[in-house]
């Protein structure tokens, strides 16, 4: 039996081969499940996919109202538009808002943190 052989404790990689055991029966579970099992728990600040747009970030961005657009599209737009009107921060992850931005997110300095959140809230179901 393998298990019971002098090679395998007197190995230097033995932590490695009980490691890689508890792996293969179950023991120690997968990174995949570890980093998505904060998935679906409920969270009241879910991100919605897609959804009209309110009316203060369609006149910002030149989009339509009535129509339903994805949020990384937006997310992307807002970015854009930032980027056309050369009003890029301190850093490369934040900038300022502009008259037609204010209204949307109501703060002068935009950090990329807050964008999904905000572009998020302006999204109707």
């Amino acid at each position: 039996v393998f298990w019971t052989s002098k090679i395998f404790f007197l190995s230097r990689m033995y932590f490695v081969k009980v490691f890689c055991l508890f792996c293969m029966i179950g023991i120690i579970p997968s990174a995949e499940g570890i980093r998505r099992s904060h998935v679906g728990t409920g969270s009241s600040t879910q991100l919605k996919s897609t959804g009209k747009i309110s009316t203060e970030l369609a006149e910002a961005l030149d989009l339509d109202a009535s129509s339903s657009y994805d949020l990384n599209f937006l997310v992307k737009q807002v970015w854009t538009y930032a980027r056309k009107n050369k009003l890029s921060g301190k850093g490369r992850s934040t900038f300022f808002a502009d008259e037609k931005l204010k209204p949307v997110f109501g703060e002068n300095l935009v950090t990329r943190a807050t964008i999904r959140k905000i572009v998020n809230e302006n999204i109707a179901d």
